[in-house]
């Protein structure tokens, strides 16, 4: 992991963590810690959460691993988006 890390980084919770499992974005960063936004559940799916978490750059080496952006395009993207437009259209 790098040592410091950089707005829009992202990171996926491990089983140590104590913040709700799946994968972070870094928003803010200071000397000591950095403040995470939730982009994805633990399966990868974005979400749109709201959910914000400060955590000592010792927690985030510690239960956090780095991650991909989970809205980077890439072929499970897609399939997930083909697959949510297919559901929608059957359920109107």
């Amino acid at each position: 992991m790098p040592d410091a890390p950089a707005p829009y980084d992202h990171f996926r919770t491990m089983a140590t963590a104590d913040a709700d499992p799946g994968i972070y974005r870094v928003v803010g960063t200071s000397e000591t810690a950095v403040t995470l936004l939730r982009v994805a559940d633990d399966d990868g799916t974005r979400r749109a959460t709201g959910d914000l978490c400060r955590v000592p750059l010792t927690t985030l080496r510690r239960d956090f691993e780095p991650a991909a952006n989970p809205g980077d395009g890439g072929l499970g993207s897609f399939v997930r988006a083909i697959t949510a437009a297919v559901k929608s259209a059957f359920e109107r």
